[in-house]
């Protein structure tokens, strides 16, 4: 996703780029995988701005993360017991991870605690995830090469700078919102919000499930308490208007922070 971009580095002494794939498979064992990683970050320690991406899959049922096809082990496993020989050796340098997964491990109690407290445990400066149940990652790339320009090339990472990189990413919002962890702090959701496309953060369903007609929704009014109630605009079997409605609420407590294209983007904690 960004190799590309690294590429516009002029002296290549200042940057490198390391990737490793976790192949539990045949003969490779867990052990090979977690001396792999420890010679990541032993590489790694060299300089002192790390960007970590961990793209991998998070099981719907309870947001545990995939570290090979068919085996998936809790968040605190996963950086406990094959982050931690990478991330270790990087405690004293200042890290931005992004981790490329489906939303689930968000969507899940435990699994988003514990990747609070992995933040935390390894001072992972910034943390960035996603809710998308379908993570796509270059629907998120915008975001992603906006951010590291800023922060690497500029030295600009903090909560505005964030905020103002936002204005410029309305299709990343489109996707999926944003989780940014940061240690000892409460994780902040940004949502890109949009009266018909996105209300408060949240997709409208394609299809009515009475009627079965497509897009089909039309906002009728705004609620005293912010929900905002859609009505379907669809004809049954028989002819009759559909009656089927939709309340969506800002049960993420969203607030607004830019306001871009047709949209803003809001936040709350997670």
């Amino acid at each position: 996703m960004v190799r590309p971009w690294y590429s516009l580095f002029r002296d290549e002494s200042r940057v490198i780029y390391l990737e490793h794939i976790l192949n539990v498979t045949g003969d490779r064992t867990i052990d090979n995988e977690v001396a792999d990683m420890a010679e990541l970050g032993r590489q790694g320690a060299d300089y002192d701005m790390i960007m970590v991406f961990i793209c991998t899959h998070s099981d719907e049922t309870g947001g545990d993360l995939f570290f090979e096809p068919n085996g998936a082990v809790t968040v605190n496993d996963f950086f406990s017991h094959i982050l931690k020989h990478l991330l270790d050796p990087l405690k004293k340098k200042e890290i931005t991870m992004f981790l490329l997964a489906c939303g689930a491990i968000l969507h899940h109690k435990e699994s988003s605690h514990d990747l609070k407290t992995a933040v935390s445990t390894f001072n992972i400066k910034n943390c960035f995830a996603f809710t998308s149940q379908m993570l796509l990652a270059y629907e998120i790339f915008p975001f992603v090469q906006g951010y590291a320009h800023a922060a690497v090339r500029q030295g600009r990472d903090s909560e505005a700078d964030l905020e103002q990189l936002l204005d410029q990413c309305f299709s990343v919002g489109l996707h999926t919102n944003i989780v940014w962890f940061m240690p000892g702090k409460d994780p902040i959701r940004y949502a890109w919000t949009e009266n018909m496309v996105r209300p408060w953060g949240h997709t409208l369903s394609y299809q009515c499930s009475s009627c079965m007609s497509l897009w089909c929704w039309s906002r009728r009014k705004v609620n005293q308490d912010g929900s905002i109630l859609f009505g379907c605009k669809g004809k049954l079997p028989s002819g009759a208007q559909c009656q089927a409605t939709v309340t969506v609420i800002n049960d993420m407590n969203l607030g607004p922070v830019q306001r871009g294209h047709k949209g803003v983007w809001m936040k709350g904690i997670l």
